[in-house]
C-alpha cells in the first residue's frame, strides 16, 4: 500500500482571456464551461487529451481536476515476482493519464496550479479552457493565457549580472488589448495583430547589454507586475565574481509554495487534501494582497 505524503509544487498564474465580440466576464466564462457535459470539457493535441471532467463554480472561485494522457499507448506492467511483462489493453476512449488539480479566483485573476511532471500543466489548461470557451460563444477569437507570477528572486537574479550576452522575452496579448506602456514593443504587435511576440537581443562582442534598458529593463518591469503579461524570458551572461556564462529563466522562477499531501492507498495524490492546500494557498495571497 502507498499511502504516506509526497511534496507538490503549487504554482502562481496570472489569467487573462479576451474576445473581438464582448468584455470578458470572468466568472460568467466558468459558469458556462462548467455547463458544459463532463464528457466534452477536453480537447486532442499533439496526440495527447487534455480533460477537465471536474469543473466547480462557486462564490468567484472555480475548481477543477485536469487529466492528461497519451492516445493509443497501451500501459506495460511487469511482475517483479515472475520477471515477465504484459500490455494491459486499454478500452475505446481510455488513456493512462495523470492528475492537475487548480484553483481560480475571478477577483484577482489569479490562478494556483500543481504542478505534474507528467500530467496537464497551466498552458495545457489553457488550450483546453479556450477551446471551451470558443464553444460556448461560438467566438473563435477567443484567447485564454495563463501566464506565470515571476517570484522575487528572479529580479534579483538579473541584478546580479556583471555582463549580459543575450535576453529574450515572451509577452501575450493582455486581457483588453495592447497597452502602450512600453511604445516600441507594444506597436510591433498591435501592428501584426499578433497575439504573442518574441524579442530577443544580443550584445556586440565583448560588450554587454544594458541591465536597467532596453529588453531586460523590460524584463524587470513585466516581472513586477501585478497581472503580467510576461509569458517567458531568459538571461544569460556572467554574473560578479564567477567566469562561466549562466541562464536566468523565469521558468525556474515562477512563484510556488511547495507543500506535503497525502497519497492514496493506491499511490495517487489525495484529491481532498490538495484541494484545501491550493485554496488555502490561493486565500492567503488574497489576503495579502486586500493588506497592502
Amino acid at each position: 500500500m502507498a499511502k504516506g505524503y509526497t511534496t507538490r509544487k503549487l504554482q502562481v498564474f496570472a489569467l487573462h482571456a479576451r474576445a473581438d465580440s464582448a468584455q470578458v466576464d470572468y466568472s460568467e466564462l466558468f459558469k458556462r464551461i462548467a455547463s458544459l457535459p463532463a464528457d466534452q470539457r477536453l480537447s486532442d493535441f499533439e496526440g495527447r487529451v487534455v480533460a477537465i471532467p471536474t469543473l466547480e463554480f462557486r462564490r468567484g472561485t472555480a475548481w477543477l481536476v485536469a487529466y492528461e494522457g497519451d492516445r493509443g499507448v497501451n500501459p506495460l506492467i511487469y511482475s517483479t515476482s515472475s520477471a515477465r511483462e504484459r500490455i494491459q489493453r486499454l478500452r475505446t476512449g481510455e488513456v493512462v493519464a495523470h492528475k492537475t488539480h487548480a484553483s481560480f479566483d475571478m477577483r484577482r485573476r489569479e490562478s494556483v496550479i500543481e504542478y505534474n511532471h507528467r500530467g496537464a500543466k497551466a498552458h495545457d489548461i489553457a488550450i483546453v479552457l479556450e477551446a471551451l470557451a470558443r464553444r460556448c460563444w461560438d467566438d473563435p477569437t477567443f484567447a485564454i493565457e495563463l501566464n506565470p507570477f515571476a517570484d522575487e528572486e528572479f529580479a534579483k537574479a538579473i541584478v546580479h549580472f556583471e555582463r549580459i550576452r543575450v535576453a529574450t522575452l515572451r509577452v501575450a496579448r493582455p486581457n483588453i488589448d495592447w497597452t502602450d506602456h512600453y511604445n516600441n514593443l507594444t506597436e510591433v504587435a498591435q501592428d501584426s495583430d499578433a497575439r504573442i511576440i518574441e524579442v530577443g537581443v544580443t550584445a556586440s562582442r565583448g560588450g554587454s547589454l544594458s541591465p536597467r534598458r532596453g529588453v531586460v529593463g523590460y524584463i524587470r518591469d513585466l516581472a513586477r507586475e501585478g497581472l503580467s503579461i510576461l509569458k517567458g524570458a531568459r538571461v544569460t551572461g556572467i554574473r560578479e565574481g564567477e567566469s562561466e556564462e549562466t541562464t536566468v529563466s523565469l521558468a525556474h522562477h515562477i512563484e510556488h509554495q511547495k507543500v506535503n499531501v497525502r497519497m492514496t492507498e493506491d499511490g495517487h495524490v489525495d484529491d481532498e487534501d490538495v484541494r484545501e492546500k491550493i485554496e488555502a494557498y490561493l486565500a492567503a495571497r488574497a489576503q495579502r494582497g486586500a493588506k497592502r
